[in-house]
């Protein structure tokens, strides 16, 4: 449930008006623990108490945001705003939920409004370029985009606010699962684990309680499903354990130790999976992610616990005995192809990815591959771009691969056909990629001539 309040979290940091009433610190305690309808109870006494604070009205408005009753949020916001049209937190959340519910110009609207208040506010810089995205707006998106480029940061955050998916599917999901007859064995806590972390992207919340968690409920899903003797569920736990355990956004807030200690514990879970049941793949699958993670994490040839083991022939070995054991699977060769590739057996890994599309051609992620190690080791973008077309022939269009066009295009020298795929593909991706000046998007808009 923390996850859930993410939003509150981020937009109780936002400028308020009024004064500060106690009570709002104990709805705010509430919300955290998970209890919304606390939260609200404790808010409605407060304004019955205290009525027209705007503050309240506003607190009020983040939790009916977070159960998902965007009209009554609404009506309290609205009511914020008329009692202090100053109030810049109260206007930005209004923007959002107009975006959210496709009236982009009243959502670009609130933005101007609080840009006339507050000028070079970063944050509503990148909302209303959503909004002028959205709406087919190209030329003031990325005059926003240019403006939010400044406040970096902000523009980030608030890009995760607005595109935050979470919401109320994602909360009565998790409340099905306490709930149920079932919550405490282990095949529920292994779907909470598997929940937490396929959403923990879509959120903004702190992340080390919540990846904690999921590691939890995988740990004591593993242990009953070893007493009960179910392998199949075991081996799903440990993975989940060990990528809980592992998880990037948790890995880049730590210190090194601290990482090692992670990654350590997570191997072992994999180790664990593998020797659950030899003949699945998934642990020997989690085991190699977890070696080519560690060398993007710490740079090529390193490894996270010192020395110079040569661990990516450790990994090579692993997938190699489980692609006997086990069967082959798309996964695996796209793995050993990685593996591979690190080593700088570029022949061996190409060929490895080939057979990762023969097993799965309509699959995005070999042609991709394929179309990164031309890129990476052979500075060849005219080869990368004939395994873009591909991809594009067998799997329809992607936006990440029309990005990796718009590359190839622009290393070809092809600046115009780059600009051209970047203005159908940008408003799709603009707040699925950091608003940051050095940032990858941010690099390929000023070179196709979009962005100066």
């Amino acid at each position: 449930m923390r996850q859930l309040l993410g939003l509150l979290v981020f937009c109780a940091a936002l400028p308020l008006a009024g004064e500060d009433v106690p009570t709002i610190e104990q709805a705010t305690g509430l919300a955290m623990q998970g209890d919304l309808e606390g939260a609200r109870a404790a808010l409605d006494a407060d304004l019955a108490a205290t009525p027209g604070n705007a503050r309240i009205l506003y607190q009020r408005a983040l939790v009916l945001y977070a159960m998902g009753e965007l009209d009554p949020a609404l009506a309290d916001l609205s009511k914020a705003i008329e009692i202090d049209p100053r109030f810049l937190g109260a206007h930005r959340l209004r923007g959002a939920l107009m975006h959210r519910w496709n009236r982009f110009p009243d959502a670009i609207a609130e933005y101007d409004h609080v840009l006339e208040l507050a000028p070079g506010d970063g944050e509503c810089y990148a909302g209303r370029m959503a909004a002028r995205f959205a709406s087919g707006d190209l030329v003031g998106g990325l005059a926003d985009y240019r403006a939010a480029l400044v406040d970096s940061a902000s523009a980030d955050a608030f890009r995760r606010l607005v595109g935050a998916r979470i919401g109320p599917s994602f909360r009565k999901e998790m409340a099905s699962l306490e709930s149920a007859p079932d919550a405490s064995s282990a095949s529920n806590r292994v779907a909470r684990a598997e929940r937490l972390l396929t959403g923990i992207v879509d959120a903004v919340f702190p992340v080390l309680p919540s990846l904690d968690e999921a590691a939890k409920l995988a740990k004591d899903a593993e242990e009953q499903a070893k007493k009960a003797g179910d392998a199949s569920l075991g081996v799903g736990a440990a993975v989940l354990l060990g990528r809980a355990l592992e998880h990037p956004l948790v890995l880049s807030k730590l210190k090194k130790e601290e990482q090692q200690d992670r990654i350590r514990d997570a191997r072992a879970a994999y180790l664990r999976a593998i020797e659950a049941d030899g003949k699945n793949p998934a642990g020997y699958v989690a085991w190699a992610e977890s070696f080519l993670a560690s060398q993007r994490l710490l740079g090529a040839g390193a490894d996270p616990f010192g020395g110079a083991l040569d661990y990516m022939g450790e990994a090579q070995d692993l997938l190699e005995s489980a692609l006997k054991d086990c069967g082959e699977t798309a996964e695996m060769h796209r793995l050993l192809g990685s593996v591979l590739e690190a080593k700088g057996n570029l022949d061996l890994a190409e060929g490895e990815y080939e057979k990762a599309i023969a097993l799965d051609p309509k699959g995005h992620v070999g042609y991709a591959c394929i179309a990164g190690l031309h890129l990476r080791r052979e500075n060849a973008p005219e080869k990368a771009l004939a395994a873009l077309d591909r991809e594009v022939a067998a799997c329809g269009a992607d936006d990440e691969a029309s990005l990796a066009r718009a590359f190839c295009l622009i290393r070809l020298g092809k600046k115009d056909d780059a600009a051209a795929v970047l203005r159908e593909v940008l408003p799709r991706v603009a707040l699925s990629h950091p608003i940051a000046p050095d940032g990858d998007l941010a690099q390929l808009l000023k070179d196709a001539g979009l962005l100066h």
